[in-house]
């Protein structure tokens, strides 16, 4: 976008500089959460319950989690969701969604993300303080990170973090029975 500065040197003269759309956060993130509804709550049947700036937080199905993290992930580096596709030739920072260019951050800004997976009667209170501590602990770990918390009943939690191309290449491995049917255990792939 352009941007028109005075330079102090030269009175009342101005000159355009191209800056990346990066740098203007707020038009950034305003249309990260124009794409961020449609993906998840047409996409991934889950609620937008907040997005402003660059935190948001969502409400959504266990058996939604792993892809709609991962197309959270990929929304915000440019490549393919189930929503937006990269621009022909590729531009870093820019995608299609439907017949309009929008800008994204891309590489250029990193994502972590805190996912809390919560059993029944488990306080919303608990929820939320368990989110932020999951996403605090993704940034924490080098950022550019996913955290998933477990909250139990008994008040134990597991906590897990990695970096999100793990994620991405555990996440998409696909649970198989081997042997007796019956066993209440499953391999993996």
């Amino acid at each position: 976008f352009p941007v028109t500065i005075l330079l102090p040197q030269v009175p009342n003269q101005t000159r355009t500089i191209e800056i990346p759309h990066t740098l203007d956060l707020s038009i950034l993130f305003g249309y990260w959460n124009k794409l961020l509804y449609p993906l998840v709550e047409e996409y991934h049947h889950g609620k937008v319950i907040f997005a402003g700036g660059d935190d948001f937080l969502l409400l959504g199905s266990l058996p939604e989690t792993i892809e709609l993290t991962s197309n959270l992930y990929h929304l915000w580096q440019g490549t393919d969701t189930r929503i937006t596709q990269p621009l022909v030739p590729p531009q870093p920072g820019w995608v299609q969604y439907q017949d309009s260019i929008y800008p994204i951050s891309s590489s250029y800004m990193t994502f972590s993300l805190g996912i809390i997976i919560a059993q029944r009667r488990i306080p919303k209170s608990l929820w939320h303080k368990n989110l932020n501590q999951a996403y605090k602990q993704a940034k924490k770990e080098g950022k550019n990170n996913v955290c998933i918390k477990v909250l139990f009943n008994s008040n134990q939690t597991i906590e897990w973090t990695c970096p999100w191309p793990l994620w991405d290449l555990l996440m998409y491995l696909q649970p198989t029975r081997m042997g007796n049917q019956s066993a209440p255990y499953r391999d993996w792939e």
